[in-house]
């Protein structure tokens, strides 16, 4: 086999794996009216695309906000199926912070662990109020 062949062998094996990585992810673009934490990150209101990948069990935020710094926060889950074909993102409201625990796409989603601060509140405080947002289907 030939250099050239072998080379246009190899870079259409690496074309076609990183096309089926990109297909097990999917994204949800969802508004957030209040600041939140994601895992140990404070994130401030916004607009957010979430990358789900529930074949490697993570998550990755996008805030796509006006600022010149626009964080990215990648976050393990556990994958789940629920019987809502709906999009949305809950938030656990304990005191006066929120924490990201989930997001749903249509009828699958990914659960966040608990962090440290978050299990602090809630061993004091009990459990706190659950808020839903709706989330739409980003197009890629």
């Amino acid at each position: 086999m030939t250099t050239q062949t072998r080379i246009l062998l190899g870079s259409t094996l690496l074309l076609m794996a990183a096309i089926a990585s990109a297909q097990t992810a999917q994204r949800v673009t969802v508004t957030v009216p209040f600041s939140f934490i994601a895992g140990t990150h404070d994130l401030p209101a916004g607009d957010y695309t979430i990358e789900l990948n529930r074949e490697k069990d993570t998550m990755i935020l996008r805030f796509e906000g006006s600022g010149s710094i626009n964080p990215v926060v990648m976050l393990a889950t556990n994958s789940e199926k629920a019987a809502s074909s709906r999009s949305y993102a809950i938030f656990h409201h304990n005191g006066p912070h929120y924490f990201l625990a989930g997001v749903w796409r249509q009828g699958a989603g990914q659960t966040l662990t608990p962090g440290k601060l978050e299990r602090e509140l809630a061993s004091r405080r009990g459990t706190g109020e659950v808020a839903r947002v709706e989330a739409r289907l980003s197009p890629r």
